[in-house]
């Protein structure tokens, strides 16, 4: 398979432009419009609901592609990457559009080190289902990175099914070929990736062949006949877009921060939101937390431990990150897993980025769970119901990997009843709400701490609290917000989503 070096190339790329559709067309007229309300937008917020609906009108009109390929390109003071990552999803619902998929292509390299954007365009290209893009899917695919590979199987498997099918057997066949050259690790990404591979073959096809090595037998045999299988499969699904759908309104909320606890080893941990462009990943301290392979359900390949002895230890964001100011509305969810009914002063904080504005959460030594807004969250009545996070028994068989438990923590600033909601699950129930209460509407507020710290109170604290660290496993931390309006609080079928326990 030739594997070129993709990102250099396409560096140099330049951007495409077209011509405009005729003048005095309604979509013409409508393209104009948006246009004009883009330039006249007076916030970052109000021009990516613009771009939203760029997305919106005809793909049959050229204009739409490539006024949408202008905002790929970051803007220094859209620090959340909202026009991108929305300029993206909007190119995404162009289907077949072969200046859509170049445009995404050619922004791919300036977003190598912001998995946040990078992971989106990936999407968008799948959603395109150009060929020009699949190439680049298929270097990704096999890459060193396993955050793009998963995204890229990903978006072949929305190609059109005869290319998305072909691209899997061959890469399948490609890896295999290489295994007796490769190292150990390498053999284990292989495997791993194969599994993957399989999954989405399967449910591509309908075929439940238990391995890749049968499912390709099938292959040879009924390739030719998916050519009109997959055609159907797209007048199906042009169909379906061209049902009347209500426009959105509102903005997608913004991941601010994803820790997915992904890296295994190592003394730091990386950050896959949209503050990735400014905070990359965070610093373990020294002796604690430790990496482990105990995972909850949608957990990767690993988690952190703080063990069950309090201390000095977190995962710490220096600076102060402006992306976690002013919320409006929020949502912070994790799965955990106690290890002990001891606590520190206040409780356990499971995050903070509180000083005298912002946000904690704490598990207290009765097994509930308390929120801070800013206040401290000893202070706060937000408090969960006893005995819902309970403290694992090790005499117990799987005990540990029984006694994760997932919490969000969703609040809307803009709610006029109960803006505040405290949602539990386990690995085998939904997460339901287990407290909400009403208080004034408002914000997180600015003033918050130098630094988010995950397992403990902030850096600067900690000397006068070296004992407030959790006492157990955390993984799969993730912050939503907006500054806007009520977006960044999800609703409950959003929460189970994030939960993924299935």
């Amino acid at each position: 398979m030739n594997r070129p070096d993709w990102w250099r190339t396409l560096l140099g790329v330049v951007l495409l432009t077209s011509s405009a559709s005729p003048a005095g067309d309604d979509p013409q007229a409508t393209l104009q419009a948006i246009k004009g309300a883009i330039k006249e937008a007076r916030s970052i917020e109000d021009k990516a609901l613009q771009i939203q609906a760029l997305g919106q009108l005809e793909e049959t009109d050229p204009g739409v592609a490539s006024e949408l390929a202008r905002f790929l390109f970051q803007n220094p003071a859209d620090i959340n990457f909202l026009l991108p990552t929305t300029a993206a999803s909007s190119l995404g619902k162009l289907r077949g559009n072969r200046l859509a998929a170049l445009s995404l292509l050619q922004a791919l390299p300036l977003y190598k080190k912001t998995p946040y954007v990078q992971y989106k365009l990936i999407a968008a290209l799948g959603q395109v289902g150009h060929e020009a893009g699949l190439g680049v899917l298929e270097e990704l695919l096999t890459g060193n990175e396993p955050g793009a590979s998963t995204h890229s199987l990903k978006a072949i498997s929305q190609l059109p099914a005869d290319m998305a099918l072909d691209t899997l057997f061959r890469t399948w066949t490609w890896m295999q070929s290489r295994r007796s050259k490769v190292g150990d690790d390498v053999k284990k990404q292989y495997d791993r990736l194969g599994i993957e591979i399989l999954n989405a073959v399967q449910q591509m096809s309908g075929e439940k062949y238990p391995t890749m090595a049968e499912m390709q037998l099938w292959w040879s045999r009924r390739a030719a006949q998916w050519k009109e299988t997959a055609a159907a499969r797209e007048r199906e699904r042009e169909k379906a877009k061209r049902e009347p759908a209500l426009p959105r309104t509102t903005l997608p909320p913004i991941l601010l921060v994803d820790l997915p606890f992904n890296d295994v080893a190592g003394p730091s941990a990386a950050n896959l939101g949209s503050s990735s462009g400014s905070f990359a990943s965070g610093t373990l301290t020294k002796n604690r937390p430790l990496w482990s392979h105990d995972i909850p359900p949608p957990g990767g390949p690993s988690s952190l431990d703080w063990g069950a002895e309090g201390g000095p230890f977190a995962v710490d964001f220096a600076g102060s990150i402006e992306h976690l100011k002013n919320l409006t509305s929020f949502t912070v969810t994790g799965w955990i897993n106690a290890r002990s009914a001891l606590e520190g002063a206040g409780g356990n904080r499971i995050l903070s980025w509180l000083d005298r504005d912002g946000v904690e959460i704490v598990h207290r030594t009765d097994g509930s769970l308390q929120v801070g807004i800013n206040q401290k969250a000893e202070s706060s009545d937000a408090r969960t119901p006893p005995m819902q996070i309970p403290i694992v028994d090790l005499k117990v068989p799987n005990a540990v990997f029984m006694n994760w438990r997932f919490f969000a923590v969703t609040y809307d600033g803009t709610a006029a009843a109960a803006p505040l909601r405290i949602y539990l699950g386990t690995r085998d129930l939904d997460a339901k709400v287990v407290f909400e209460r009403g208080s004034p509407p408002g914000k997180a507020g600015s003033r918050i701490a130098p630094g988010l710290s995950i397992g403990n109170v902030p850096a600067l604290q900690r000397p006068l609290a070296p004992k407030c660290s959790f006492r157990g496993l955390i993984d799969e931390i993730h912050i939503f917000g907006s500054t806007r309006d009520g977006s960044g609080a999800l609703d409950p079928s959003a929460v189970i989503q994030v939960q993924g326990r299935l």
